[in-house]
C-alpha cells in the first residue's frame, strides 16, 4: 500500500520584513519535503500593494535566486529593492514547488519605509593639531565611512569653503560606503564630512 506524504509548508524567516527605500534587502525562504530527492523551486506569484491591488512582483523589485544555506538545504533567496514610490505594507506570496505536483504557499508582509540618515564617521580622523610654517604644505590622511551604506562624496572645510585646500585625492573603496583621501592644506582647519 502506497501512502502519499504531503509537502510541508514553506517557511520564510522572518515572515514580516522591514525594507527601506533605495536600500535593497534580501531574506531566505526555506521549505522541507519529506519525499527524498525532490528538488524544491521557489517563486513569488502574487504581490499585493499597499492600496490592495495585485501587481507584478517586479513593481517592488522582487526577484528570486535559488541558493543553498550553510548546511546544504536549497533555499529561495528573495531580493526586494523598493524605491520612493513604494512606501507602505506589501503582501508577497511565496510559493514552493517540488516538481512532482506538490506545492505550498505562504504570505510574507513587507513594510517599506524610509530610514533616518545617520551621519558619516571618520574611521581615521584628521589630526587634532597640525603645525607647519606659513605657506608650507601640510599633508595628512582622512578615511571615513557611512553607517547607512551611502557613498561618501563631499569633503569640505568648516563653513563649506575650501579655503586653504590645495588638493584632495579622494577614492572610494570597492564595495564599501567609505573613502580615503590625502588632504593637503596651507593652514590647518576642520575637515567636516557629509554624505
Amino acid at each position: 500500500m502506497l501512502e502519499e506524504i504531503a509537502n510541508q509548508r514553506v517557511g520564510a524567516d522572518p515572515l514580516n520584513i522591514d525594507a527601506f527605500v533605495a536600500q535593497p534587502s534580501s531574506f531566505d525562504a526555506l521549505a522541507t519535503d519529506p519525499n527524498a530527492g525532490d528538488v524544491l523551486t521557489y517563486s513569488t506569484p502574487i504581490l499585493i500593494g499597499p492600496n490592495g491591488t495585485s501587481v507584478l512582483p517586479s513593481e517592488l523589485g522582487v526577484s528570486v535566486d535559488h541558493a543553498f544555506d550553510a548546511i546544504g538545504r536549497r533555499i529561495g533567496r528573495l531580493m526586494v529593492a523598493p524605491d520612493a514610490g513604494d512606501l507602505g505594507v506589501w503582501q508577497l506570496r511565496v510559493r514552493v514547488d517540488d516538481g512532482k505536483g506538490g506545492s505550498d504557499e505562504q504570505n510574507t508582509f513587507i513594510s517599506v519605509g524610509t530610514f533616518t540618515n545617520q551621519s558619516p564617521v571618520f574611521t581615521e580622523p584628521p589630526p587634532a593639531e597640525v603645525f607647519g610654517l606659513p605657506g608650507s604644505e601640510i599633508s595628512f590622511p582622512v578615511t571615513a565611512a557611512d553607517p547607512d551604506g551611502a557613498h561618501l562624496v563631499t569633503l569640505a572645510t568648516a563653513g563649506g569653503s575650501v579655503r586653504g585646500l590645495r588638493s584632495c585625492h579622494c577614492r572610494r573603496q570597492a564595495r564599501s560606503p567609505s573613502f580615503s583621501s590625502e588632504v593637503q592644506r596651507r593652514s590647518p582647519s576642520a575637515v567636516p564630512l557629509s554624505d
